[in-house]
């Protein structure tokens, strides 16, 4: 238990209060005050706020700690160990619903296994967290960002001087990440920069180091392009920045094996409603000759939903404007969004 969470306790105790009234209180979940009180997770500051003002003290008692150098240090240390050692997700959450939350959760909690990393928390306690972080900052369409990090530790590399994981919640209101190129189309460029190899740092972890990322949308930003492309270094389809990517020719749906790009929880959901439709599916290796003789082009991911692309490396796709199977997967997508975990 740490400093703040054994002083929360005895002011609860002291005071005679339950932690279900406490609760109350804070307008917090039980869960919540309880992970508090045995230091498996911090309040954020508005909460200590509301605690230091109902049991009248001040932050520096409740917390243990006051700002002084010493503290300050920490804190350049905590800074100077962010190597991206960590893991996060993506999850969207429609009109006061969280769309596939277990599946974002569980994804999560392997992209962390896959690091060696423990969380500390049950998946339930997770799934938790983020529903309140949106009830907290009543948000009915919003981004979630979940992060687990291998927390405070030495400057030095080796993940055994790190204590405990630390965890984040964050979540912005979000609507249309690409507003109205959802009806005209997004224009892609094939990037120089390749995407990570799997036997280095397996594209399908997703870890807090997203430079590779970062590199392709920089050169394609450069290039004029709303979105980049990624090929491996073998020169084989990989995906986009941040989305997966199919190919649509002759009427079948063709997207890459999850080898070299994320398993995405939106391609999952497109896949299963392609074959709702009767839209045959190929997962197959793809290149560049597939790319530019494709009749459509689809981008998908939680933060971009599906998108079209209309133009890549100049040149158009297809007749140059959303298909209509994009158009198919668009419409039956959107109905999906509907159901979710409500908070």
């Amino acid at each position: 238990m740490n400093k703040f969470g054994t002083m929360f306790r005895k002011l609860r105790t002291e005071h005679d209060i339950s932690q279900a009234e406490m609760a109350k209180i804070l307008n917090i979940s039980r869960s919540a005050i309880g992970m508090y009180e045995q230091g498996r997770r911090e309040p954020d500051f508005e909460t200590l706020e509301k605690i230091a003002d109902y049991f009248n003290v001040n932050l520096d008692d409740l917390t243990g700690r006051g700002a002084t150098e010493s503290d300050r240090m920490k804190i350049c240390t905590l800074i100077e160990r962010c190597y991206g050692d960590g893991v996060f997700e993506g999850i969207r959450a429609y009109n006061g619903k969280v769309f596939r939350l277990k599946e974002h959760v569980d994804r999560l909690f392997d992209s962390a296994k896959a690091i060696d990393l423990e969380p500390g928390i049950t998946r339930d306690e997770m799934a938790e967290i983020i529903k309140e972080t949106l009830r907290k900052n009543n948000l009915q369409n919003a981004y979630i960002r979940p992060i687990i990090s291998r927390g405070k530790g030495t400057m030095g590399l080796d993940p055994r001087k790190c204590e405990k994981p630390s965890i984040i919640c964050a979540a912005s209101e979000w609507g249309a990440m690409y507003g109205d190129l959802y009806e005209t189309g997004l224009t892609g460029v094939t990037v120089c920069v390749r995407r990570n190899t799997p036997d280095s740092l397996p594209p399908n972890i997703k870890s807090l180091n997203y430079l590779n990322n970062i590199l392709g949308k920089i050169e394609a930003n450069y290039k004029g392009g709303d979105e980049a492309i990624f090929l491996d270094r073998t020169g084989k389809l990989a995906e986009g920045s941040g989305d997966n990517i199919y190919l649509i020719k002759d009427g079948v749906l063709y997207t890459p094996p999850t080898i070299n790009n994320l398993k995405g929880i939106t391609r999952l959901v497109l896949l299963g409603i392609a074959e709702k439709l009767g839209i045959k599916v190929e997962i197959c290796e793809l290149g560049l000759f597939d790319l530019y003789t494709a009749d459509e082009v689809i981008v998908s991911g939680t933060a971009a939903e599906l998108c079209a692309i209309v133009k890549i490396d100049g040149r158009a796709i297809g007749s140059g404007v959303p298909g209509p199977v994009y158009k198919k997967l668009l419409a039956d997508f959107q109905e999906e969004t509907k159901i979710g975990d409500a908070y």
